[in-house]
């Protein structure tokens, strides 16, 4: 269902963006305001149990979210949806990297094997299709890194919180939105 989802929504934003919608962070924001509305709707359905959280401690994760979100649309806005595709591969390996570099976390060799085809045909796809521009680039490689920071960072608030995805996500979604309303009038026509 995930999959589904995930390629659905890309393949719509994509057809708005090209049917003349340009309002990438309203877009964002549209997109945080129908996860926390889900979201109310499992609560309600009993799903997951709403746990308090204090909003300061979710303000950092917050922004993080704004970040990962808003430049993979951003990447998508710009890139043809296969370029966005092979920048979102590289996710994995991304974080990876980032979690040997930040926390010292190693992975069995067998895996660090696994990862090496994935990047090496990202690298031969990337440099060969014919419609890759600085710019995508540019917000391609933010999304990447900004996804492989929020999956690293999301996961050690969810310990320290003591919460379930669903339950932080819950808080995220509306504080991102109202975050990024307040942007989004001034930023939208930088990106038209």
């Amino acid at each position: 269902l995930n999959y589904f989802t995930s390629v659905g929504i890309v393949w719509v934003n994509k057809v708005v963006s090209n049917i003349g919608f340009r309002w990438t962070i309203s877009l964002t924001c549209l997109h945080f305001l129908f996860t926390y509305l889900g979201l109310e709707v499992m609560a309600s359905r009993g799903m997951f149990v709403r746990k308090k959280l204090p909003i300061d401690q979710v303000v950092y994760i917050s922004l993080a979210f704004c970040g990962f979100v808003g430049f993979n649309n951003l990447s998508l806005q710009y890139n043809p949806v296969g370029v966005y595709q092979l920048m979102k591969v590289l996710t994995t390996p991304v974080i990876t990297f980032l979690q040997f570099v930040l926390y010292g976390t190693t992975v069995p060799r067998w895996e660090l094997i696994s990862l090496l085809p994935i990047c090496v045909g990202v690298a031969i796809a990337t440099v060969s299709h014919l419609e890759i521009n600085s710019v995508g680039l540019f917000w391609g490689s933010l999304g990447v890194l900004s996804t492989s920071m929020y999956q690293i960072w999301v996961k050690e608030e969810q310990k320290r919180l003591v919460c379930t995805p669903q339950q932080l996500l819950y808080y995220q979604a509306p504080l991102s939105t109202v975050m990024l309303l307040g942007i989004a009038g001034a930023t939208d026509n930088l990106f038209t």
